[in-house]
């Protein structure tokens, strides 16, 4: 793929995920794999396509350096931080419960 082609993907992925709705589905999408990690990246996307990690930490009053290490691939963000970092976005955790296998 090519770098301009990459760069139109990314701008494309990045407007989407400025809508709360887009977001959220991508976001529960990325829930569905088994490695935590992925749901880590999709977040960083949209933190990335809602004005950065800069932006978000000046809005939820946290240090730059403390969310890059709790958004990284092996994060492990606070229940606060998530929750204050979903609801700046228009987002909220929702708890479900499992469907039984037969």
């Amino acid at each position: 793929m090519g770098k301009r082609s990459k760069k139109y993907k990314e701008d494309y992925l990045y407007k989407r995920l400025q809508n709360s709705k887009e977001a959220a589905a991508y976001l529960n999408e990325c829930l569905k794999d088994e490695d935590p990690a992925v749901f880590l990246i999709a977040l960083r996307d949209v933190i990335k396509a809602n004005g950065g990690m800069s932006k978000l930490a000046e809005e939820i009053d946290r240090n730059r350096e403390s969310l890059y290490r709790s958004f990284s691939i092996n994060g492990n963000p606070g229940i606060n931080t998530l929750v204050d970092t979903l609801d700046l976005y228009g987002l909220e955790i929702n708890v479900k419960p499992m469907k039984l296998h037969a």
